[in-house]
Formats: C-alpha cells, structure tokens, sequence
C-alpha cells in the first residue's frame, strides 16, 4: 500500500506526524517534502504520484 499524504501550511505538523506513524507500520507514503525532487516540474510529480497511490 502507498499513501498520498496532502496537507496545507496549516496542517504540516499533522502531517508529519501522520508520516511518522505510518512508516512506523511499514507503509509506504509518498509526501511533497520528500518526494519532489529538485528541478522536476511539481505538478507532474504530484499528478504521477496520485497516479500511483492507493
């Protein structure tokens, strides 16, 4: 299983902590922070990740 992980500035520290626990249970999660790599168009980045999540 891979999560997509969304959030606004607002809920960055939830989300973080949602990150945490689920990689504290051996699932995958995918989260911009982490996963958009320097210098890649972001929008497609996202849109190839939601692509790919559960």
């Amino acid at each position: 299983m891979k999560v997509f992980i969304s959030y606004t500035h607002d809920g960055r520290a939830y989300a973080e902590r949602l990150e945490e626990d689920l990689r504290a249970q051996d699932i995958d999660i995918w989260i911009d922070k982490r996963c958009i790599r320097s210098g890649n168009i972001w929008l497609r980045e996202i849109d190839e990740a939601l692509a790919q999540t559960d």
